[in-house]
Formats: C-alpha cells, structure tokens, sequence
C-alpha cells in the first residue's frame, strides 16, 4: 500500500486557496509608483540588508515612513507608509560602516519605480522586488541620519560573510572569488555579467545559487563530522541544525534556503524522536510554512524551481528509474553505469517537472544541460569543500592560496565546457511561454502518468502467483484452499520469487515506465 501523506493533501488545499486570495496575477504595487516617479522625498525605515555593488550601495529599508513636506504634491503622490524601498547610496565606501542591519535609517533622493517587463523573457523586476516586499527605489540619495542600535547577531553574521568574501577575493581571481561567494555565501555582488549568462545557456545557473543541495551538504557534512568525534547522534543533529540556521541568516534566507532549513529541521526531529523521513511530506511542511509568512512567494520564480527539482526527484525520477531495469544484469550491476544512469534519470526528472516554470520565466531551455549537470553536479561537492576550507584557513591566518587553486581549476572547468557546448548547433531551444491552459494540461497528463505508473507497477499486484501456504507440518495448500483457512488454524504464508520472476517484474515496471514516459512527452 503506498504512504499515506496527508500534510502533501493539506498544502494542496493551502496552495488553492492562496491562488483564490491573491487574486491568480502577480503582486502589484499598493499606491501609484509610476506617478511619483522622479520626485524627491526623504524615507526612514529599518535596515535589512545592505549590498556593495559597482561602487554604488544599496540599502533595503523595511516599515518605511515616508517625511512628507508641508508642498501639497508629496501628499499626493507619496503614501504615508511603504513595505519596503530600495535605497542606492552613491559614497558606498563612506557610509557603508554606518549602515547597519537592524539599525532605523533616513535617507533622501529621487524615487523611481522598478521597471516592468518590456517584452517577453525579460527580467520582471517590479515583481521581484515586490514579491520580496520592496515597492520602490530612491535613486541618487544620500543617507541623512542613522540610529546607534542595531541588530546585533544579524550585523556581525553579515561581517563575517563580507570577511570571507574578502578571503575570496585575497586568493582567487576576481570572477572566481565572485562565483564561489554566489555559490557558499549567497553573495551575488560580484558575479561577472558575462559568466553568469555563460553558465544560463548551459542550463547550470542553479548553482550560482545557494541551493538547498548546498544547504543540505553542509549540514550533513556537519553531523557526520560530530558523529566521528564521538558527539551522540542527538547532539549532533541539534548542533547541526543550530548551525545551518546560523548560516542560512548569515547568508540571507532566500527561498531555497529557507526550503532547505525546513527540511533540514525536520531531517534532524525524524532522528531525535524516531520518526522516518518523508521527502514529499517535509517539501509540503516547507512549502505551507514560507507561504504562510509570504504568500507573494507563490509568484517567485526560485521558489517554483525550487519546490518543482523536489517534486521532480521525489515523484518522477522513481518512474523514470525503471528503464535501468530493461538492461542486461550486467550492465546494471556495474557501479559506475549506476552512477551516471542515476545522475541523468534524475536530471530529467527535475527538467520534466520545471519545464513549466522555465518556459514562462526564460522562454528557453538548454538541449544538453541534462549532459552537462551529470559533469558539474559531482564536482560541485569538491567546490564547496575547498571553498570552504580556503576561507577557514583564512580566518586562521593561514595562506587559503593553494586550496583555492584547486577551486579554481575546477571553475576554470565549468567554463570551458559551457564555452564548448554553446558552440553547438541548436544549443538553445526557444520554447515560448506557455499558457496557462498549456501548463495545466501538461500538467494533468504527467500527474495521471505518475500515478498510472505507480499504480500499475504495486509490488502486491506483480506477486500475487508466486504466493504459498503451508500448513504446521509442512505440506502445501493449494490456493484456494488455503484463501478460505481461518485464521486460528496456524496457517503460514510465504512468497517465493525466482530469477526469472524478478525479471519478468522488472520488464512490466519498465513497460509502464515507457507508456509514462511516452506521456509525458505527448505533454510537451
């Protein structure tokens, strides 16, 4: 009987009356921000974030009040209170030690709306700002008074970060000190124009993000590490947890952190109290708890990504897994072919279950990204662990120079391949954006796939001729016999399956796995 999961029922329920709430469009602005535009006002708010960029800082100010003067147009254009407002200093290296997370700020300049869209696949940045609760940006601005209290444990976690950047930059080149702060430290400052868009048309942006497979190989690397020093296993998946919550805040809390910490957190009360662990039922704790703090998430972009590579390894890739099975024993057997079948089932799985989100936000897909993640996917591993020890060592003084090179040969790595495939031919495919009916119909044939799969492919439906009874001195019952022996009568049940059995089993998997398959590519 397959598990039953009732949280995945109640986030389903969840997510449809979210959609009904929020209206089915993406969140806009709650006052005219285009009719304010160029108009200079003076803002005060309390300090998120802060981020160095080109020389320019920006400040993100939540609880904004906005000081109005006595001129009647303020009033008509500015609201007396705003979620948020992005603030661009341009003496970034003057007031960047005065600005501190948690602190009240005030600053005045020229506001100016995010801009929309102006053709399809392009950047939507008035809904990703909005999304994360920032409404509008005062460019040109010049900071006017800052309070003395700050958020203590939030400010020094951000210094931290902003010293083991500068560990990066002291060892690396300055592309590669930028890659390797967007992949272990969530700072996207420094990521160079061209490499980024490199490495998007090679279908391995993913990883310029701290995803929540960063995430969870740290932590993981943490509990084992305690685990061998002899810490119990409890303590060590308190520890663990307390540390990834530590460095999720340290580098920013996007979604696919704040996924991944969830997860984590349930991962770790699975083995304090004994429970097992649900993939499917963690992802759907995850998802209700972030939507219920923002529901705007709904519309993000990394959020769905995020949330779909879960759906994709956790329901998909198990159908998809079972075309291994109409191999020879031999080839099947072998560990290396286990590895690279896996590492490519599993990057179909994740592309067949965003393929929706990345149409609609990019428009395009990479033909040859399922080949180039088997690559950069393992390697990433030896990525964060010598990030990672380079900036260690760094803060112990020592030279992180020679860990980094290692680092470094390995970007360099990623580079060139990305250069050699975008090379090919028909390298890029231009899906267009699908609409919504399009998504929901691609959408309902891969879900009744998956479940005709699963459902034709019940270990209890391919077994059920190999079944035996025996009575208490041995002697086998004949099945119809045996279906009708009352319970007191001792009667012992036992299921026997042969080479060829197994094998038969394996082929009906398959067979249905291909009709799925066959579906789901219909569907695009």
């Amino acid at each position: 009987m397959p598990p039953r999961r009732p949280v995945c029922l109640i986030c389903l329920i969840f997510l449809f009356m979210l959609y009904v709430m929020t209206g089915k469009s993406a969140p806009a602005p709650s006052w005219d921000v285009d009719g304010a535009s160029g108009m200079s006002v003076t803002v005060s708010g309390t300090v998120a974030d802060r981020q160095e960029k080109n020389g320019t800082l920006q400040v993100f100010l939540k609880d904004v009040s906005f000081i109005l003067r006595k001129d009647p147009s303020d009033r008509t254009y500015f609201p007396q209170t705003s979620k948020g407002i992005v603030v661009k200093l341009a003496d970034a290296s003057q007031t960047a030690a005065y600005v501190k997370i948690g602190s009240r700020a005030e600053a005045r300049g020229v506001f100016a709306p995010f801009e929309r869209p102006r053709c399809e696949g392009m950047f939507d940045a008035r809904s990703y700002y909005m999304i994360r609760g920032y409404e509008g940006q005062l460019t040109r601005a010049r900071l006017t008074g800052v309070s003395t209290r700050y958020g203590f444990i939030r400010e020094n976690l951000r210094k931290v970060r902003d010293s083991a950047t500068k560990i990066l930059e002291g060892g690396m080149t300055k592309e590669d000190a930028g890659l390797v702060a967007a992949m272990t430290l969530g700072d996207r400052s420094g990521l160079d124009t061209e490499i980024k868009e490199l490495y998007q048309n090679a279908g391995i942006s993913h990883v310029l993000a701290l995803s929540g497979l960063h995430i969870a190989s740290v932590g993981l690397a943490i509990f084992s590490l305690l685990k061998r020093t002899g810490v119990p296993e409890k303590a060590a998946s308190a520890v663990a947890f307390m540390l990834i919550c530590t460095y999720a805040v340290m580098t920013g809390l996007s979604t696919s952190t704040q996924r991944a910490m969830i997860m984590f957190g349930l991962f770790v009360a699975s083995r304090l109290f004994g429970r097992t662990y649900d993939l499917l039922s963690a992802a759907s704790v995850s998802v209700f708890v972030i939507l219920l703090f923002n529901p705007l998430y709904v519309y993000d972009t990394g959020f769905l990504l995020s949330f779909g590579a879960i759906l994709g390894i956790a329901c998909i890739y198990p159908v998809m897994a079972r075309f291994i099975f109409l191999l020879p024993k031999r080839i099947i057997d072998n560990r290396v072919f286990a590895r690279i079948s896996q590492g490519i089932m599993i990057s179909m799985s994740v592309t067949a279950a965003t393929l929706p989100v990345m149409g609609r936000s990019f428009m395009q897909i990479s033909v040859y990204s399922v080949l180039i993640n088997l690559v950069v996917i393992p390697l990433m591993g030896l990525v964060l662990l010598t990030g990672f020890a380079g900036m260690i060592l760094g803060f112990c003084g020592l030279d992180p120079g020679p860990v980094l090179t290692i680092t470094h040969y390995i970007l360099w790595f990623f580079e060139h391949l990305g250069e050699f495939f975008e090379k090919i031919p028909g390298n890029i495919l231009l899906i267009g954006a699908p609409g919504k009916m399009q998504i929901i119909t691609y959408a309902t044939i891969v879900i009744l796939a998956v479940i005709a799969s699963n459902v034709g492919c019940e270990d209890n439906n391919l077994i059920t001729y190999l079944r035996k009874s025996v009575d208490r001195d041995g002697r086998s019952l004949p099945n119809k016999t045996a279906g009708y022996l009352k319970k007191s009568e001792n009667k012992i049940t036992y299921s026997i399956e042969s080479i060829s059995d197994r094998r038969k089993k394996e082929i009906k998997k398959a067979s249905i796995s291909i009709i799925t398959a066959v579906m789901i590519v219909a569907a695009v």
